[in-house]
């Protein structure tokens, strides 16, 4: 057998193992028009395996997959004539990101069951549009195919209720036609006596000018006597645009509120563009603005405190301004951030007569009307995280005394700033820094009602979420996990709240303050306390204050744990590896947890054990098992983790009947978790973790089906003779492992990117898999073929590997022969494997389908300083 074929049936990637057995539900057009698509044969077919089917395949993934777009409308190319592919995508104007996506996804691959071979077609779901054709179909307005559907029930008035709805179209119309090249949607309702409410929403592809879309708009609204006379509800949509009328609410009100403007990409700037007027190009209102944003103010070297607020012109030429920049930033920055802000700014609402922008350092605000000293609170923009808290119990109770500090701080402050920053930890979590704002010329009270309202917000847009930006015109709030502002002599805010925490010396509740400020007493006994252990170990690494109240949080009794696992009963063993066994437990508070109960060959000391498992705790990330703790007695060391229900990969992978519970999309998101986590492994925590034993079986699923990366952290503990380069001993799996690394103990980044690429199969992909997913299917083995190149300086940065699997604009580079250990340059130093350690173990290629999951066992892991 040659080696091309052992690439397809020995060593093939992890990557791989979900390309096996994938399903996508097949879903024809529903006789409703939220879920109905129509195909157009007369512009010609393509072939499944054409150039035009695998660039269709990859535009509609790109956009699906776009975490970059903020705005919802999506349109785009991909290919060369004769095979270039034109798209356009639409979500509702009231929809957020993520449900956007989810239904641009969902809506794609129904699209192409639907309209198999069509070159052109469209589909509209209730939330959404995505079409396509091989004919340029951008800023052109498209009529037809129409849908036009009627609700079933009849009006109680049918007369007043046509002389309501007639105004309401004509006046949303209107105001969706004058939207930006960004967005052109407009809701409202309206209500008459004896006539049931009327709820409507107009929208156009935001590509269309102010011209076509109302001619778009004006064709549906005359659709509406001939469907929907005497109905309370109607629909008609077009390629180009779509209206909507109900009786009663349909759309997300809170949302589009919410949203109240548009961002750029990655959110680095927000703005909102006032629909109470325009003024011409050539008019004084727009020197006097030009003069006031350009002159005034960009150009105001004197001012040292970043508040600016003037007027300049007379009666309906008048221009009021205010311009504040973020409190921390130097004065040069601020100008700078000012110029290009105001500049950003008119070319984003264009003939606006008023208008505002923010930035991530400053906001620029202009009218036709006063706005000075006034209290102005809408539009409001939020700009939210797209991770989630570990803990959102611990978070919100962390989060909100100290948003509320420091609100009450920036609202105490005088006219030329009112603003203050701190930051506050979670034991055994994150840190979250935070800073709040208001426009200097409010009152103390307007500025406190304005931030506290803001931070009432939160609850609504961004629960749960490890950082977001409410954005209003009087003021604005931030807090992220990561330092984003310039002083590092921010307040520490010591929140009141109490946090119960098991263990210590009974099994009473035992409650902590989240952060503890030592006193001068206890510094000095700990001090010495912690000289005398350094004296008996010099080599031990000093724990500060914070550290030991940090560390005293994570801590539980062995009690505790014993008592959870049902004193480690066998009925509750998970799984057991050279390292140790694992338990599942359950504490007196219901939570689930996972216990590693590590063996006692271990020859650290106990300061040392204690500072890996501060490292290793302070890994956060949605990819990563969780370590919430650990317990230290006697020959006893336990370590305590999160417990996931789903078990790990493999379990699913190798299993006849579990492996069709993954269906292509779950795979593909499976392979971009694993791969987020080890980018964050690599390059974005704080330290560098080189993980050395990813395999299937050290992935768990959570009970959505979300990767977390298993047995990270803790192997240095019984290690201790390994360098940042090299080891002498060799902890993990066979055919997982780099061959510079099973052959000469050699580790690097690369190594982690070898093991995502291998492990053992009989088949790359299931007989099973559709041909809606071939494209991403091909790709992702692509990819994993770049990962087990023999050289480890050809493979890709697990960074690199996220690009590809997210950007179908990228080209991948042909993959040189893989590395095999028995086909391979390295094949007459394979009998020095074994000898290095007798914990690594063997994979079996000779398994079918139904092998056995493989037991976890604790990986090497070399943390060091990036």
């Amino acid at each position: 057998m040659g080696s091309s074929r052992l690439v397809l049936f020995t060593l093939i990637p992890i990557l791989m193992h979900l390309l096996a057995a994938s399903t996508i539900a097949q879903e024809g057009c529903s006789t409703e028009p939220d879920s109905c698509g129509n195909c157009n044969s007369n512009v010609g077919n393509y072939t499944s395996s054409s150039i035009y089917s695998s660039n269709l395949r990859s535009l509609l993934s790109y956009i699906s997959f776009d975490t970059q777009n903020y705005y919802g409308f999506y349109n785009s190319s991909f290919g060369d004539i004769p095979n270039t592919v034109n798209a356009i995508a639409l979500c509702r104007g009231d929809i957020v990101q993520e449900k956007c996506r989810s239904c641009l996804n969902e809506t794609s691959y129904r699209l192409l069951e639907l309209c198999s071979n069509n070159k052109e077609a469209i589909i509209w779901a209730e939330l959404c549009m995505v079409r396509y054709s091989n004919n340029s179909i951008f800023s052109i307005k498209k009529d037809v195919p129409r849908r036009i559907s009627s609700s079933r029930h009849a009006t109680a008035n049918a007369e007043q209720f046509k002389l309501v709805l007639k105004p309401l179209l004509d006046g949303l119309k209107t105001k969706a036609a004058s939207g930006s090249s960004n967005a052109k949607f407009a809701y409202g309702n309206a209500t008459f006596p004896g006539v049931e409410g009327i709820f409507a929403l107009l929208q156009c592809t935001p590509d269309l000018t102010e011209q076509d879309c109302n001619a778009c708009l004006d064709d549906a609204i005359l659709q509406i006597p001939n469907c929907c006379a005497g109905k309370q509800g109607g629909r008609v949509l077009k390629p180009s645009c779509n209206l909507r009328f109900e009786s009663g609410p349909f759309y997300d009100e809170s949302t589009v509120r919410s949203q109240g403007g548009l961002c750029s990409d990655g959110a680095e700037y927000c703005w909102s563009c006032s629909e109470n007027g325009n003024f011409a190009t050539t008019s004084v209102f727009k020197e006097n603005l030009n003069s006031l944003l350009f002159s005034q103010f960009s150009s105001n070297s004197q001012n040292d405190y970043g508040f600016y607020n003037s007027s300049l012109g007379q009666n309906t030429n008048k221009v009021n301004a205010i311009a504040m920049c973020r409190g921390d930033i130097e004065m040069e920055i601020c100008l700078k951030c000012m110029n290009e802000s105001s500049s950003r700014l008119l070319e984003r609402c264009p003939n606006r007569t008023e208008a505002i922008i923010w930035d991530e350092r400053c906001m620029v605000r202009y009218s036709n009307e006063s706005i000075f000293s006034a209290l102005k609170e809408e539009p409001t923009v939020k700009v939210p995280s797209p991770n989630k808290a570990w803990d959102p119990n611990l978070f919100k109770l962390t989060l909100k005394p100290l948003l509320d500090n420091l609100s009450s701080k920036a609202s105490s402050g005088d006219n030329r700033k009112k603003f203050a920053m701190g930051h506050s930890t979670i034991p055994g979590y994150e840190t979250i820094y935070a800073l709040s704002q208001c426009t200097p010329d409010i009152e103390k009270n307007d500025c406190s009602a304005c931030l506290q309202r803001a931070s009432l917000f939160l609850q609504e847009c961004c629960d749960n979420l490890q950082g977001a930006r409410i954005l209003k015109p009087s003021c604005s709030l931030r807090y992220e996990i990561s330092r984003f502002y310039n002083s590092t002599d921010d307040e520490l805010i010591s929140p009141a709240a109490q946090i119960p925490l098991q263990g210590k010396k009974s099994n009473e509740t035992r409650t902590v303050v989240l952060i503890v400020v030592p006193s001068v007493t206890a510094m000095l006994i700990i001090f010495v306390s912690l000289l005398i252990r350094l004296r008996r170990r010099p080599k031990e690494k000093l724990l500060n204050s914070e550290d030991i109240s940090w560390m005293e949080s994570l801590q539980y009794e062995f009690a505790t744990i014993k008592a959870a696992t049902d004193d480690f009963s066998d009925e509750n063993k998970l799984g057991q590896g050279g390292f140790g066994s694992v338990y599942k437990g359950i504490l007196a508070n219901g939570q689930c947890i996972a216990v590693k109960r590590l063996s006692v060959t271990s020859q650290q000391g106990d300061l040392e054990f204690k500072n890996e498992v501060m490292l290793v705790a302070k890994l956060q990330h949605r990819n990563l098992v969780r370590l919430l703790g650990f317990c230290l007695e006697r020959s006893e060391r336990l370590l305590v983790y999160e417990f996931v229900p789903n078990a790990s990969l493999n379990q699913f992978i190798f299993d006849p009947t579990k492996r069709g519970e993954l269906d292509w999309s779950t795979r593909y998101k499976i392979i971009g978790g694993i791969a987020r986590g080890l980018v964050y492994l690599h390059e974005d925590s704080r330290l560098k973790i080189i993980h050395r034993d990813l395999k299937t079986g050290n992935i768990l699923l959570d009970e959505e089906m979300n990767p977390k990366i298993a047995d990270f952290g803790m192997a240095r503990l019984f290690v201790v003779d390994q360098t940042e380069e090299s080891t002498k001993r060799i902890v993990g799996t066979y055919g997982y492992m780099a061959p510079e690394y099973a052959m000469n103990g050699r580790f690097s980044t690369k190594s982690d990117v070898y093991s995502f690429g291998v492990d053992t199969t009989m088949n790359i992909v299931d007989l099973t898999l559709r041909e809606g997913s071939r494209s991403e299917i091909m790709r992702c083995i692509h990819i994993a073929l770049l990962c087990v190149q023999e050289n480890p300086a050809h493979r890709p940065t697990m960074n690199s590997i996220i690009v590809m699997l997210t950007s179908y604009s990228i080209t991948l580079q042909v993959p040189s022969q893989p590395a095999f250990f028995l086909h391979s340059s390295m094949r007459s130093n394979m009998s020095l494997a074994s000898d290095h350690n007798s914990q690594v173990t063997e994979s079996n290629v000779s398994k079918s389908d139904s092998v056995e999951a493989s037991i976890h066992e604790a990986s090497i892991t070399k943390p060091y300083p990036c």
